[in-house]
């Protein structure tokens, strides 16, 4: 009479281990997916942030793959309408900068790790800090090419008139000028947009900050 209940205490406790065994296993791979879930949301997160960026990158890029291009057009006007070295040099001196400054501004400030969850605040941080020396740059850039216009402007026109310009050197000339404008315009447009950009990364960062 004494033996059968020491057996149901001791199979009754047996139970009651493996169930806290199953619920700790539980417990474990339930916690286990959270994990791999949130690892996975976070790279969601980054590739999108990434992608959103990209566009910015291909454009410093193709800036960079064309500067031959610009440089050999710049010797062609300068040979084909008497421009002055001075003028020359001015030219390929604020292309240079500008170019070094969209490289450093657009590529050089955000790196692959700044899109992680536990940098957020900082790339945050950065992207504002970007904006703002975006601004400027484009401010100085487009006040001189404006500069540049006239500047080339004057000095080309001269030159046409006193050596009595066919109709078609004229069209050229005009070409150019019209050229420059639309290039400020396309340069100011870019601005912007990067900008947009920028404002876009920054708010879905905020959102991902909430979330934590």
């Amino acid at each position: 009479m004494i033996i059968q209940p020491t057996k149901s205490f001791h199979m009754e406790k047996s139970n009651n281990n493996n169930e806290l065994e199953n619920m700790r296993s539980q417990m474990a791979s339930f916690k286990k997916q959270l994990e791999q879930q949130e690892i996975i949301n976070d790279r969601i997160v980054a590739e999108s942030m990434k992608k959103q960026f990209s566009w910015i990158k291909k454009i410093v890029i193709g800036e960079i793959t064309l500067i031959p291009i610009f440089l050999y057009l710049a010797f062609a006007v300068k040979y084909n309408f008497n421009m002055s070295w001075w003028s020359l040099g001015t030219f390929i001196i604020l292309l240079l900068c500008d170019v070094w400054c969209d490289y450093d501004i657009n590529m050089r400030a955000i790196k692959n790790s700044d899109y992680s969850r536990d940098n957020l605040v900082n790339t945050m941080e950065k992207l504002l800090k970007m904006k703002q020396r975006r601004t400027k740059q484009t401010a100085i850039m487009i006040i001189a090419l404006i500069g540049l216009i006239v500047w080339f402007s004057i000095e080309i026109g001269l030159h046409l008139m006193s050596i009595n310009a066919d109709t078609g050197m004229w069209g050229v000339f005009y070409g150019s000028v019209v050229g420059g404008v639309i290039g400020i315009a396309v340069s100011w447009w870019i601005y912007c947009k990067m900008q947009k950009t920028n404002d876009e990364i920054i708010k879905q960062i905020e959102e991902v900050s909430k979330e934590q």
